[in-house]
This record gives C-alpha cells, structure tokens and sequence, in this order.
C-alpha cells in the first residue's frame, strides 16, 4: 500500500537502480505514478532502515504491554478480568502477546485471559 502526499512537488523520476541505491542508504524517496508522489510501501523508512510502520507497530505493542504489567501491578483491571486473576490466587502471571490475524493481544498466559486489545491492523 503506497500512501500519497498531496501539497508537494513530485522528485525528479529516477531509475529502479538509483532508488535502490538511495534506500539502501537509508534515504526516503518518493514514488512517482502519474506525476503524483507516494511514500513507498511500509510509510517511508525510520533512521533504522526498517520500515516506519514496522517501527510505530513494535512502540505499540511496548505501550500495550506495559500498560497490562501496570493494570495487573496496580490491581486496575476490569472487575470480569480481576475475577479471573483473584480465582487462582498463587499462580504466577505470565504475561505475553497474542496475535488473532489482525488484532494484537497484551495476554495473561497461565489464565488465557486478554488484558488489552491493539486497534486491528489494516
């Protein structure tokens, strides 16, 4: 999926070669179709060189399970979900993610119960 930018000139067409050359080199470029400018697949590349939505994708699911090691830390989860984690007082929490196809999970392990659920991916 390319995404276009409206508001800015398209860059000068380049050659396959040339912009393998400036991506290898971790440089954003433009993709031109039909004199109008897109990002390239992935939303452009971070400093990294990895994709920048792989990179927002990797800070989210971080945030997701940082927020369920605090909910279950600071006993805030929802009352069906306390319910289940007061049940079987003595087992230790193992949090983990679960993936659905579309949707990240923040995933207690030992009780099979989803503390929070990412936005699905399109």
């Amino acid at each position: 999926m390319n995404t276009e930018i409206r508001g800015i000139l398209p860059e000068p067409p380049m050659s396959d070669d040339q912009l393998l050359m400036l991506r290898k080199k971790g440089v954003n470029v433009t993709i031109n179709i039909d004199g109008r400018p897109f990002l390239p697949p992935g939303l452009a590349l971070a400093t990294s060189g990895a994709a920048f939505r792989t990179v927002r994708l990797g800070d989210n699911v971080r945030i997701m399970l940082d927020e369920a090691r605090e909910k279950l830390a600071s006993n805030s989860l929802a009352p069906s979900q306390m319910a289940k984690v007061a049940g079987s007082i003595g087992v230790p929490v193992r949090l983990g993610l679960r993936f659905d196809g579309s949707t990240f999970y923040a995933h207690e392990k030992n009780r099979k119960l989803d503390l929070i659920r990412s936005s699905p991916l399109t």
